[in-house]
Formats: structure tokens, sequence, C-alpha cells
């Protein structure tokens, strides 16, 4: 027999989403098949062994993995997310096997801004860990901006950040000048460094225990070492003047031994002192011991 497609609110009403009523047009011997079309679950519980999927799989919820799981695709997440660890091993590992010469593995810290402006942050990493209050600290912050955004003169802006006392302070700093800043974020020459009290620049030999300072407080300036080796001052890659650890200076002298030693040509026994009235008429006073 010729099959009839039934048609709704002719051949049949329905009253409700799964109710057939006044079926018309049908024979004693007719049969009626009812296909429903709607959302359904497939499956609600846990799975305790291997998953694969060949389509794409969305997830509206919470979904937890507690072993393993190896995505051998790219991911995209729209949201927050929590990598938690119990151990001190590596939480997060990002590697590359590219064999190639080109920078890899790459990170990108996008600020995506549809309105971008002079100013913008662009990446701030905090390294945050726990005070004895029971309170969440960020000890060292990092920090990116984007002082100016116009097309062809951008800057940028990086920034380390510590915690001090209680307050996060400025530490390192580099300029949209190209311009490093120790202490300030705002440097003004190729290397500032800043202070509270005394600001001091201090450069170690630590297999021969030698330090030199330069140092700047609040009632005096100081060249020097903390330690008992000599200051010397040097032109074109030539000893100028020596100040010894004992206090002797000496100018073309690099070993003096009197309080002053001014020597010329590297005479040893002499001490000269030279002064000129102008180019043409020099005179000199010799002493000698």
């Amino acid at each position: 027999k010729k099959k009839k497609k039934l048609v709704a609110g002719t051949d049949y009403n329905t009253s409700t989403a799964n109710t057939i009523a006044g079926l018309s047009a049908l024979s004693a011997s007719d049969q009626v098949e009812i296909v429903v079309y709607d959302t359904f679950s497939v499956f609600s519980g846990d799975v305790d062994s291997n998953l694969s999927v060949g389509g794409n799989l969305s997830v509206t919820g919470t979904t937890a993995l507690t072993g393993a799981a190896t995505l051998t695709a790219g991911f995209t997440a729209s949201d927050s997310c929590t990598i938690t660890t119990s151990g001190s091993g590596d939480a997060l590992i990002i590697e590359s096997t590219d064999a190639g010469d080109s920078f890899a593995p790459d990170i990108a810290i996008y600020r995506n801004s549809s309105s971008p402006a002079d100013g913008d942050g662009t990446g701030l990493i905090n390294f945050r860990g726990r005070n004895d209050n029971s309170q969440d600290v960020n000890y060292v912050q990092i920090q990116t901006t984007a002082p100016d955004v116009s097309d062809g003169s951008e800057n940028g802006f990086f920034s380390i950040n510590t915690m001090v006392d209680g307050t996060l302070s400025d530490r390192f700093n580099i300029g949209s000048n190209g311009n490093i800043g120790i202490g300030t974020s705002s440097p003004d020459t190729s290397l500032h460094i800043s202070a509270a009290s005394s600001a001091r620049l201090r450069l170690e030999d630590t297999t021969n225990n030698v330090k030199a300072d330069i140092l700047v407080g609040d009632t005096s300036s100081v060249i020097g070492n903390s330690s008992n080796h000599d200051l010397a001052f040097m032109t074109n890659d030539a000893n100028r003047m020596t100040i010894t650890s004992g206090g002797s200076v000496g100018i073309s002298a690099a070993s003096p031994v009197a309080n002053l030693e001014i020597e010329d040509g590297g005479t040893s026994n002499s001490i000269l002192t030279k002064i000129t009235a102008d180019d043409q008429n020099p005179f000199a006073f010799f002493f000698f011991f």
C-alpha cells in the first residue's frame, strides 16, 4: 500500500509535545510511526577508561580530569584556567621539538584591545605567596606597558617590582627611551640608580674580596672601596692617579710612598710639580729625594 505522509492539523492534531489526537484518513491495518526530535543527554557520570572524540566536543560545565590528559591538537579557553599541583616540580612545561634555528618555544601575552591608547598595560605577572596572617601577597611583580601606541613610533616599558616592608616598590625599569632605572620608574640617563637615603653602586670581585663603591649620600658623595686595596684612575688604558690603601696619593705614580707623589716619565725617586702660566712660558719646580 502506498505510504501517505500525515499533515499536522489536517490528518492529526497535537495538544502537547508528546500527544497526538484526531488521526484521520487511516485504515484499520495502517501503521503509524512517530519520530520525535528533541535535545537529549547522552551520558552523565564518570569515564574510567580511555575516551576518544573524533569530532568537536563542547563542554558547558565544569570538567574534572583526575588522570593524565593528552591533547594532540590545540585548544582555546575563553575563561580563567587554574593548574593545581601538590608537588614542588614543574606545574607547566611548554616544549617545542622544532629543529630549526628560530626562537622556540614561543609565549605571547597579547593585549588585543579594540581601542588601544597610550599608557595601556600589556601584561602583568604576579609571584604570589601567603604571609603569616593567611593573606595573599604579591611578593614580586613584572609589568609591561605601551606608553606610545602611535603607528611607527610605538614604545614599550618594562618594570620589576618587589615587596619592601609591606609595599610593592620599583626595583628595575627599562624606559621607553632605552634608559635603565634601578629604584626609579622614570630613568633620565642611560643608568639611573635611585634610593630613599643613600644610593650606592658596588662592583665586587668575590674571588679576591675586592669591593669598589660609588656612593651618593645626604652629606657627601664617595668613590672608593671598602677593602684593603688601592684605588686607581686610568685614561687611555694607563694609570694616571693612585690612592693607596694607606692614604698616599700618586699622580703618574702607581706606587706612591709619600703623602703626595707626582712623577714624570716613571722617575720613582722624584716629585715633580709643574705650573704653566700660559702655553708660551711654562715653568716647573723639581723636588728630588
